[in-house]
């Protein structure tokens, strides 16, 4: 397909400091850009169920969950998912970001509804704002005064205020608590993206929602994946009865997609067993949280975090690429990320720890940080 736009924007990202390029990782790298957060990818018995259901299922669904792609397999892993974390309903999703842009796309596309979300959610969350720009706006990160002032004024819409329970990029945990109520006092839904929450907060790895509230309200949405901490794929909506069947009949995203596997679903339920029984995970990975910080130089800027995600600040994309690029060259695997991830100027290297870490490791990595990224800052 010959466009002269496609050259002149490629062009325009490289000299950004801004392009990207899918590549397989180097071999004998120690992986500190992977959501694998409690080392499940490859425990042997969530390997064995996957194998196992692959015999008795097949590779694939083959159709949408609508026509015949929906099996037991699927509906027992709804059921868990709902005895598990406290929701009347569930539908399942092949990916988070179907997950999250089917919700909005159906409700905002009623023209009942407006959506106010916080600054920093996801882009998954964001995409609609192209489409209902009308119906949609943006608080201030974490900031439930500034929502209680946009939810003061006048409208005739059903509000939803839309959060993370952990944002992606800085690792620092939502409001969840503040913003569900100063929702809940203007009468709005809350819903919530608990992508990266999900199996690594909370005694049974519940996730944010669930470490603050001792049932999940029955006003609130939950959204969550299982290609993080869970180690499998898709995402599942978590809500009311009437939510569900609405989902169930008007999004697209669900209605119109192949269903995830039967094979997967058998996976993510035995991914699910094992993470509420193994806390010793949860336990390790925020002693890794607690290590890796202390070992950083003091001068470098760390991102507010208190989960296994943590930003060291770098700013400048060229920089960021530079930095991630010497770490490979002491054996780590580091994300740089840069705009339009994040905004300009606030560049980072994006650190995600895992269970599966040994604490040697994680001083390395804060070690080759400060030595390489001090030396960068010194000679900027």
């Amino acid at each position: 397909m010959k466009f002269k736009f496609l050259e002149q924007q490629l062009t325009a990202k490289r000299l950004k400091g801004q392009y990207r390029k899918v590549a397989i990782p180097a071999e004998g790298l120690v992986n500190f850009a992977s959501n694998d957060y409690l080392g499940l990818n490859r425990h042997p018995e969530i390997v064995s169920a996957f194998q196992q259901a692959l015999t008795e299922y097949g590779t694939g669904s083959c159709s949408a969950s609508l026509i015949s792609g929906y099996t037991p397999a699927h509906r027992y892993l709804e059921s868990q998912l709902c005895d598990w974390l406290g929701g009347e309903r569930c539908l399942l999703f092949s990916s988070g970001y179907s997950a999250n842009s089917g919700f909005f796309n159906t409700l905002l596309k009623t023209g009942q509804s407006q959506v106010l979300f916080d600054r920093l959610s996801h882009a998954s969350m964001l995409s609609n704002m192209f489409h209902y720009p009308k119906l949609c706006s943006r608080f201030k990160h974490n900031n439930s005064a500034d929502l209680a002032k946009r939810l003061n004024k006048p409208s005739e819409l059903s509000s939803i205020v839309a959060i993370e329970g952990v944002y992606s990029m800085d690792g620092d945990k939502g409001a969840v608590a503040d913003i569900y109520h100063q929702a809940s006092a203007h009468q709005a839904a809350l819903y919530v993206d608990d992508a990266h929450g999900i199996g690594v907060l909370g005694e049974q790895g519940q996730g944010s929602l669930l470490s603050q509230f001792k049932q999940l309200p029955d006003d609130v949405t939950h959204m969550v994946t299982f290609g993080k901490a869970l180690a499998t794929q898709g995402a599942a909506i978590i809500g009311s009865e009437e939510l569900i069947e609405f989902m169930t009949n008007y999004c697209s995203e669900y209605i119109f997609s192949t269903a995830m596997s039967a094979a997967n679903a058998v996976a993510t339920s035995k991914s699910i067993e094992i993470c509420q029984n193994e806390n010793w995970r949860r336990e390790k990975l925020n002693e890794l949280q607690h290590l890796f910080k202390e070992n950083l130089a003091s001068e470098l800027e760390i991102t507010e975090s208190e989960t296994p995600i943590i930003g060291v600040i770098t700013n400048d994309e060229e920089r960021t690429l530079t930095i991630a690029a010497r770490l490979k060259e002491h054996g780590f695997l580091v994300s740089a990320i840069r705009p339009p991830t994040v905004e300009s100027g606030r560049c980072r290297l994006r650190v995600t720890l895992s269970s599966s870490h040994n604490p040697n490791e994680v001083i390395g990595l804060a070690n080759a940080i400060n030595e390489v990224a001090v030396m960068e800052q010194q000679v900027c």
